[in-house]
């Protein structure tokens, strides 16, 4: 029985704790952001850091942020909300250009945003926003 307790405890702990990365290209139309994201989270709050290329009518700008939010976890549901975003120096993108391209919740304070995050094994987690999968995000 103890043992069932700390296979359980241990497998919630590595499901609540953990950091992963992941490659993410999002197009529409002729524009494109090309970012390196890496997720961490930590029980009942987290955060992203964001880094990329975004093509924009024939123009190249850099996306450098970091997202901070609070968790409230639902078996592999993750209700997320945004609590603070820090926009770094090397970022010259234009938040109009980012909004008609990537969620609010990456860009802007107070923006919920509900995840379904699957462990795939020990290696990694399958993200997904709906019922389509978003990305795969590999363990660090």
């Amino acid at each position: 029985m103890l043992g069932m307790w700390l296979l359980t405890g241990i497998g919630y702990w590595r499901d609540t704790h953990f950091s992963c990365d992941t490659m993410l290209i999002v197009k529409k139309k002729d524009d494109a952001v090309s970012l390196a994201m890496t997720y961490f989270l930590n029980g009942d709050n987290g955060f992203v850091v964001i880094k990329g290329k975004l093509d924009k009518e024939k123009s190249q700008y850099n996306v450098s942020r970091k997202t901070y939010f609070i968790v409230r976890k639902t078996g592999e549901l993750l209700h997320v909300k945004s609590i603070l975003t820090v926009k770094t120096p090397a970022d010259n993108a234009l938040m109009p250009d980012l909004k008609d391209i990537l969620p609010v919740f990456y860009l802007e304070k107070d923006i919920k945003m509900e995840i379904t995050v699957e462990p795939q094994g020990w290696n990694g987690y399958l993200f997904s926003t709906g019922y389509v999968p978003s990305f795969y995000c590999r363990r660090t």
